[in-house]
């Protein structure tokens, strides 16, 4: 029950970060954008920094849930990750121009931002690396009305076929029957 209960906190932990923190992220990044990187202040900046490294922490969070495990499903997938490096390099890019544009000293939050890249590259492969269910496919998906054209219809030489395969096995209901009338099995 221990065992039980410790995973369920893990799960809600993991969708709270992640849940908290695609909102958070979300509501920044329209400050955020590349084109105004250069002219937000240092603090909003760092704040971004620790989004992405709550984020990290949900992502985190997920794949070790799967930890042990020989099939598991976590709450992120690498389409996700991939984004959130698309969009550190985006900011990696904009506060780097930024640094070499002004005076200011900016170091600490770019090594923040490639730090936090470098372990979502981490997450990346440790996510590539966990057995996911196969997925299930819809019977709708392998029924079509349509499946075979007028093309595709049989010949009468070929439907004629048929009707020898049915006297073939009415023949071996007849045979079924002559064994069973004679007990020859």
């Amino acid at each position: 029950m221990k065992h039980l209960s410790g995973k369920l906190f893990i799960s809600i932990t993991a969708y709270c970060a992640i849940s908290f923190s695609s909102q958070e992220l979300a509501a920044q990044s329209d400050v955020l954008d590349i084109n105004e990187i250069g002219n937000v202040d240092i603090s909003t900046l760092l704040e971004d920094t620790k989004t992405f490294n709550t984020i990290g922490m949900g992502i985190a969070l997920s794949i070790a849930e799967c930890h042990g495990k020989d099939i598991c499903e976590p709450t992120v997938d690498e389409g996700e990750i991939g984004q959130l490096i698309e969009t550190l390099d985006q900011r990696i890019e904009g506060v780097v121009s930024r640094q070499q544009n002004s005076e200011e000293e900016l170091t600490p939050i770019i090594t923040a931002y490639v730090d936090t890249k470098e372990k979502y590259a981490d997450y990346l492969e440790r996510l590539s690396e966990i057995s996911k269910p196969e997925p299930e496919l819809p019977q709708e998906e392998f029924v079509e009305e349509d499946l075979f054209t007028d093309e595709d219809a049989l010949t009468e030489d070929e439907y004629s076929a048929f009707d020898d395969f049915e006297e073939d096995l009415e023949d071996d209901e007849d045979l079924d029957e002559f064994e069973d009338e004679y007990d020859l099995e």
